[in-house]
């Protein structure tokens, strides 16, 4: 189906002589993870002083240690910062750059700095629920700002572009060099895979908002593309874990526009400043003593060993376009083959949320599977059992979804997993429209993810065409026409 798939074979050798933790025979398929990886397996085996580090907190105010900060040269902290930045594409004479403890706490971090009570809006734009978010919200809340999200039709759960626009080109009179307020971009949705046109933060920016961009969904070296090096939003969050597939621990980024550093509120008046929402430092956990005698002169000024980042390193290695081009095959393969899986009364087995087969549409993908009753299984059930089979998947919320002109009876129906909300006007009940959030399964594949992979997915779906599966996580030893004979009675 797709014969260029084959160019890409460089990762899959690449997966075998580094990541080989994800083909033994216990392995599982991580399907799981969100982010930018730093290092490989291997190196975590025979190189383990290089990419070894540990969390401190920081109690300086943000703008002051995004700005005069930074880390000597020589130290662990350093050595991360840079290879973050480069990879991500972002000058350093730019912006400045904090650690946190996860991508929540930059959230919460940035929150807590921004002055909503002078630019007295946030605007955000998310298919799911996010707890980052609502952290975010409820912040501005309390400090007198008031916020919003964007929408999304249903069933495409296509951007209400009308809407946004209308939002972002809210005209109010400002105190001069005020900011409107805060809009939360993400480049793309974290669960149903959906791409956004770069042009919301250009028009936001026209409007005189901040732009905090929400670069943790991105694929591989997705910030080198042309249209995110002709945008520079004042706010950039992500995250990065250690290993795929083995360590999955790691911290979160914000990276702040120097322009906009004076506009941040300091914290040096609050009482407590716990970690999990503060800023973050890295420190090396190597113990000099042990091997100081084997140092090479060379590095005698480092203060800590250096930290060599070979999952950025492998991805930089393959670039921008092969590492794109095999997952959009993956993950158009994996699509067009689940929406093939038939039930003989209910037609597909798989309802998937967000765009189906497009050039452009990110690695992942957010659905429910039905089951005979014209339901859903349980996305819980869903994950228990693919955990079982050895499948690692998520769950995800989808929200802020509007219906337009949807019957009565297809608000509920059979599914139990639709639940109508009241938000922002919307009305409940009725035919003329609402709002619905809901469980879904979600797939997220990274660039080290293969065929195989995607296979054993499509593969453990495909046993919910048996409705005894769902039940009993087993397919039946018995021939099926006396099983059906059973349940009838």
């Amino acid at each position: 189906m797709y014969p260029k798939y084959e160019t890409s074979e460089k990762v899959d050798q690449l997966r075998s002589d580094e990541y080989s933790h994800l083909s033994d025979s216990n392995s599982k398929v991580c399907l799981d993870y969100c982010g930018f990886g730093l290092f490989s397996y291997l190196q975590t085996l025979h190189y383990w002083d290089s990419c070894t580090f540990s969390l401190s907190e920081i109690t300086a105010n943000l703008s002051n240690h995004a700005l005069y900060g930074g880390a000597e040269s020589g130290t662990v902290e350093h050595d991360l910062k840079t290879r973050i930045m480069d990879y991500l594409n972002i000058p350093e004479s730019e912006y400045g750059l904090v650690f946190t403890v996860s991508r929540g706490s930059a959230f919460r971090l940035l929150a807590e700095s921004y002055p909503f009570h002078t630019n007295k809006r946030l605007l955000t734009m998310f298919d799911h629920e996010s707890q980052s978010v609502n952290w975010m919200a409820q912040t501005a809340r309390e400090n007198g700002a008031k916020a919003y999200n964007a929408w999304f039709k249903w069933p495409t759960l296509k951007l209400c572009s009308t809407d946004l626009k209308k939002r972002l080109s809210h005209k109010k009179r400002k105190k001069k060099d005020s900011a409107v307020g805060l809009f939360v971009f993400p480049a793309q949705s974290r669960v149903t895979g959906s791409k956004y046109s770069y042009q919301w933060m250009a028009l936001a920016q026209q409007n005189n908002w901040h732009v905090l961009l929400d670069a943790g969904s991105l694929g591989p070296k997705d910030m080198d593309s042309l249209g995110l090096s002709l945008f520079r939003p004042e706010f950039i969050i992500t995250s990065f874990y250690k290993v795929f597939g083995h360590d999955p621990t790691g911290f979160g980024c914000l990276l702040i526009k120097k322009s906009v550093m004076g506009n941040l509120q300091s914290q040096s008046d609050r009482v407590s400043h716990s970690l999990d929402q503060g800023e973050a430092s890295l420190a090396s956990v190597y113990n000099e003593a042990s091997d100081g005698e084997n140092q090479n002169e060379d590095d005698w000024e480092r203060r800590e060993p250096e930290i060599v980042c070979s999952h950025i390193d492998h991805v930089n290695m393959l670039g921008l376009s092969k590492t794109t081009t095999r997952l959009r095959f993956l993950i158009n393969w994996l699509v067009i083959s689940l929406l093939q899986l038939k039930m003989p009364e209910t037609g597909n087995l798989v309802q998937i949320y967000g765009p189906k087969i497009k050039y452009e549409r990110g690695a992942a993908v957010a659905f429910n599977v039905k089951d005979k009753s014209k339901g859903f299984v349980s996305p819980e059930v869903v994950l228990k059992l693919a955990e079982r089979e050895g499948v690692c998947l998520g769950i995800g919320i989808l929200s802020h979804i509007r219906m337009m002109d949807v019957p009565r009876n297809h608000h509920r129906g059979g599914d139990s997993s639709l639940h109508l909300q009241r938000e922002a006007g919307g009305k409940r009940g009725g035919g003329g429209g609402g709002y619905v959030r809901f469980e879904v399964v979600t797939a997220s594949l990274s660039f080290l993810t293969n065929f195989e992979d995607v296979y054993k997915l499509w593969a453990f779906v495909a046993k919910f065409l048996n409705p005894s599966f769902s039940r009993e996580g087993t397919l039946p030893t018995v021939v099926e026409d006396e099983e059906a004979e059973e349940s009838e009675t």
